[in-house]
Formats: C-alpha cells, structure tokens, sequence
C-alpha cells in the first residue's frame, strides 16, 4: 500500500492559538489488497487501486473539515461460500470483530486467527 498526503497554502498565524490555515489537503491510499481468511483460496477478498480524499480551504483547529473530493478508483471484492455455508466476508468479520456473541456466547474466539494483510497492488 502507497500513502501520499500534500498540504497547499499551509500558513501559520498563530501557533499557540493553533491558528494554522490550509488550502487544501489531499490524502491518497493507491494499491489497497486484503488477503482472504485462512481456508478461502489466494484470491484478494477486496481491494482498490486508489482512494482519495481531497479538501478545500480549512483551518486546522476547526472541529469539521468539508471533504471537497472522494475518489474510489477500481474496487473489487469477491465473496465466496466454503462446504460448511460460511462466507469468507463472515469469516474476516469474525477474525477481525470477535465472534457472533448471540450465537457463540461462552465460546473462545479460535487462536488461530491472524487479521489479513494490507500489501501492494499488482
């Protein structure tokens, strides 16, 4: 995964008032991939070639920021169905998230569950 972050126009008035001005920010995660639980293949469950997020003029301090431009180029995701009628998206939810608590109460969460990786596109 690529992370690229610029700031336009950054002008500082007044540090200690936190009074710091921007023109724009431009915030971009490119080649995003999600690896499939353990058991579901080695396909990517998801991924997205770029995710952007683009501001106008804001002041730092300020409690909201107006998001001027989202971007979301090329996503994909697949969703599968093992033999015993769980998905790979259910799967992930429960390595990621712990499981079902209505249906699972007093059982341990497996120790074998590791989070899937973030890596590089392509």
């Amino acid at each position: 995964m690529r992370i690229d972050l610029s700031a336009d126009g950054l002008r500082l008035k007044d540090l200690l008032k936190q009074n710091i001005l921007v023109d724009n920010i431009s915030l971009a995660l490119s080649r995003i991939k999600v690896d499939q639980p353990p058991g579901f293949g080695s396909a990517k469950i998801a991924g997205l070639k770029r995710f952007q997020v683009a501001t106008g003029k804001l002041k730092l301090a300020s409690p909201e920021m107006i998001v001027k431009q989202v971007l979301v180029q090329e996503p994909r995701a697949i969703m599968m169905v093992n033999k015993d009628g769980l998905s790979n998206v259910k799967r992930l939810n429960q390595m990621l998230f712990g499981p079902d608590e209505k249906k699972n109460r007093g059982k341990k969460k497996p120790a074998d569950c590791r989070p899937p990786t973030l890596g590089g596109w392509l």
